[in-house]
């Protein structure tokens, strides 16, 4: 599983400005910020993966842990409907962990990890921008 931890460090104006902060705008901040990182990931591994039918593409989404300052990109249950079959129902596409990694009798096909590493800079400035943004609408309140 690949967990990226995004520090800002060097900042000392910054750090005072979030020191004066409430513990809850602390965390609202927080999760907004790391949240915003979260999505140019999820639109990254969404650009890259391979479509067959787009459950896999559509399945990608963006999920905050509720009271944590973090978010993840995670394969979510799409709403699917067989052909020929009557009804709907959710389906998770579970292989993408094999397209990802390959199996016995079939090569890799890597689409998440790739993307990973072409955006980490990208998601640290959009993180730090909008906890930037935040800050200063908390501030000019």
């Amino acid at each position: 599983m690949i967990k990226p931890i995004i520090a800002f460090t060097g900042f000392k104006e910054l750090d005072d400005d979030f020191k004066l902060l409430s513990n809850a705008e602390k965390r609202q901040v927080s999760r907004k910020a790391v949240r915003a990182g979260a999505v140019v990931f999820r639109d990254a591994v969404r650009a890259n993966a391979p479509v067959r039918s787009g459950l896999l593409k559509r399945s990608i989404s963006v999920d905050t842990v509720r009271g944590l300052a973090t978010a993840g990109v995670k394969f979510k249950k799409v709403l699917v409907k067989k052909k020929g079959k009557k009804g709907k129902h959710k389906s998770t596409p579970f292989y993408w962990y094999f397209l990802e990694h390959g199996t016995s009798k079939m090569s890799a096909q890597p689409f998440v990890r790739p993307a990973f590493d072409a955006n980490v800079k990208k998601a640290e400035d959009v993180a730090f921008n909008q906890f930037l943004k935040d800050i200063d609408e908390i501030f000019l309140k």
